[in-house]
């Protein structure tokens, strides 16, 4: 019976139906220091503490941006922004809504652990909104 009861973390972080004005319109640099993005840097962050066994890392976001030859742009990481993982996507149509998805096993050593993500625009010019934008962690060894 014991092994029923087996409970798995889940932590996350979820910002959704955005009302900031300015994620209507973000800007085209990242923010200069994890944890303090200005109003118009998109930024999500989940803090913890691990056991040493496998998690399942995620992230989505939805964005739309008003161009078909600049990018929007996103990267995370996992060590509190010591390294960065980007990426970017073009539009190819300006009144598409487009999405960020990313997802991997991620084994995990025991202790603390700070994950970020943040977005920005390639081009000052352009406008991007962020609709939603998720961030989670869970457990599963």
């Amino acid at each position: 019976m014991a092994e029923l009861f087996n409970i798995r973390t889940f932590n996350y972080v979820s910002k959704s139906q955005i009302t900031d004005a300015a994620w209507n319109d973000v800007a085209d640099t990242y923010p200069a220091v994890v944890g303090s993005p200005n109003a118009d840097q998109p930024e999500g962050r989940i803090q913890g503490t691990a056991l040493e066994t496998l998690y399942l890392l995620g992230l989505s976001c939805t964005y739309s941006i008003n161009s078909t030859g600049n990018s929007a742009q996103a990267r995370f990481s996992l060590d509190g922004g010591a390294t960065w993982e980007d990426f970017s996507r073009e539009s190819k149509d300006s009144t598409d809504r487009q999405t960020f998805d990313y997802m991997f096993p991620y084994p995990m050593a025991a202790g603390a652990y700070d994950i970020v993500v943040q977005l920005k625009k390639e081009n000052a010019s352009n406008t991007m909104q962020v609709h939603f934008l998720n961030l989670w962690l869970e457990r599963k060894g």
